[in-house]
């Protein structure tokens, strides 16, 4: 019985507490299109905002955490437009709370929120958006202007925009779709994706893919203009491409499904996986494949008009077998010596060939590696 009515109490004191959790009320206030809204949540908290058709910064706020009722929010006209600051009362340490914000504002007005934590969520605004928040996703869609978002941690998805500018995460997969603009997504520990990104004024077919990220895999289903791609840790993935691919990682694979053009494709570790396609006769197809440590898989149209330079070098201390693959006629030698200028000695399997006539460069370079050249339809 003493258990039960221990239970009872600490049951209704739990409800008590969560009952006793402060409130803030809602606050409307007038705003004109083009003004700014400054949000600063020192206490952290997440923050979502609407672009809306009145004239007004609409602001509904929770407070969370063991220490909200510590926490105080201000929410004030300033100069440019509406402020809104969140602290704690008192300066103790390991204070634990956040003060999450859902608030409309015009449809065009600019943004500067900053979050010690908290998930950033910002739809059907259009103005000078620029946001940081200490650990958090960012969530944005249907935005129109300039943007400068950031996370310590955390994904990014962004969709459905005419935006220019950076958006950037410490660790998270960044998502970029349906997007019109010059936009950079980066992360440095997280996949790159870019689905149909155009430059402002272009159609996809005349947008070249740029991406560079310190770290994570990057896949771009489409590249009708050609690609620029650099990760400095992960593997690269590109659907489709015309023109010309310049794809280049630290460690990682590449994989090329179709090439209608030429490459240059490089990584420190990893194989790589290349087929063209298309008319042979048009067009610049110069290939350039080089790993130091992998396979490299190449397939070409059969009336290509080439010249072909491959080397495998194989070093003294593999317990391996390498050798050159090809369904192209090539003629096959290697080094009688091993070489110790580069450090471990190593000996060099050469094939070449010109085919043709000889018109595009076909260079081939691995460590360690088998190379298959094979013939496409």
């Amino acid at each position: 019985m003493n258990a039960l009515i221990k239970h009872l109490g600490l049951s209704l004191g739990l409800s008590l507490c969560l009952l006793a959790q402060p409130q803030v009320p809602d606050k409307k206030l007038e705003a004109s299109p083009g003004q700014t809204l400054d949000v600063k949540l020192e206490t952290g908290g997440s923050i979502h905002i609407r672009g809306g058709a009145e004239h007004a910064v609409t602001v509904k706020t929770k407070l969370t955490g063991r220490d909200a009722d510590q926490i105080r929010v201000s929410v004030e006209r300033s100069s440019g437009g509406v402020s809104i600051v969140s602290k704690y009362e008192t300066n103790r340490s390991r204070q634990s709370g956040s003060a999450d914000l859902e608030i409309t504002v015009p449809g065009r007005f600019d943004l500067d929120l900053k979050s010690a934590g908290g998930d950033l969520r910002i739809e059907g605004v259009e103005g000078n958006l620029r946001g940081k928040t200490m650990g958090g996703g960012l969530d944005l869609s249907h935005l129109k202007g300039k943007v400068a978002l950031s996370s310590m941690g955390g994904s990014i998805s962004l969709v459905s925009s005419q935006v220019e500018g950076k958006v950037s995460t410490m660790g998270g997969t960044v998502t970029i779709k349906d997007v019109v603009g010059d936009i950079k997504g980066s992360s440095m520990g997280g996949n790159v994706v870019y689905d149909n990104v155009q430059r402002p004024g272009k159609t996809a077919d005349e947008k070249e893919v740029v991406i560079s990220t310190m770290g994570g895999e990057i896949r771009v289903p489409a590249a009708p203009s050609g690609a620029n791609v650099k990760t400095m840790g992960g593997s690269i993935h590109i659907g489709s491409a015309k023109t010309f691919v310049k794809a280049t990682t630290m460690g990682g694979s590449i994989d090329i499904k179709e090439l209608d053009g030429g490459a240059i494709a490089t990584t420190m570790g990893g194989d790589i996986s290349v087929t063209m396609v298309g008319d042979p006769a048009v067009g610049n197809r110069d290939v350039r494949l080089e790993s130091k440590g992998g396979e490299i898989h190449l397939t070409l149209p059969a009336g290509l008009s080439m010249t072909v330079d491959v080397e495998i070098e194989h070093t003294k201390n593999s317990t391996r077998t390498f050798k050159i693959d090809s369904e192209f006629p090539l003629a096959i030698s290697e080094t009688p010596e091993w070489s110790e200028s580069r450090g471990t000695a190593r000996k060099t399997l050469k094939g070449t060939a010109s085919i043709g006539g000889g018109k595009h460069k076909i260079v081939i370079r691995t460590i360690n590696g088998n190379v298959v050249i094979k013939k496409g339809r």
